[in-house]
């Protein structure tokens, strides 16, 4: 099913330029997956960084991230302190 104006608001699709929408594999799948992560995580954090956000989670769609204690996220990353830059979980 399709998702709803309100929920497609909060998501991004990067596309390659010069690829069609009919065709949304990328170009080499293999040899270009890392450029292409890399590129897209440093545009998303550009982005992250014009509208004042101060955490950006990198996480792939397959993945889960599981906080066991039950805290919302922003209480785990909100209690590190301001000189921590990444986080790796």
């Amino acid at each position: 099913s399709s998702l709803s104006p309100s929920l497609r608001s909060h998501i991004t699709v990067w596309r390659t330029p010069g690829r069609s929408d009919s065709d949304p594999r990328p170009l080499d799948d293999y040899e270009t997956l890392q450029r292409r992560q890399l590129s897209a995580m440093a545009r998303a954090r550009d982005a992250a960084v014009a509208l004042g956000i101060a955490w950006l989670i990198h996480i792939d769609d397959d993945e889960l991230l599981y906080a066991p204690m039950h805290r919302p996220l922003f209480e785990l990353f909100g209690a590190l302190p301001s000189t921590v830059d990444q986080a790796f979980i």
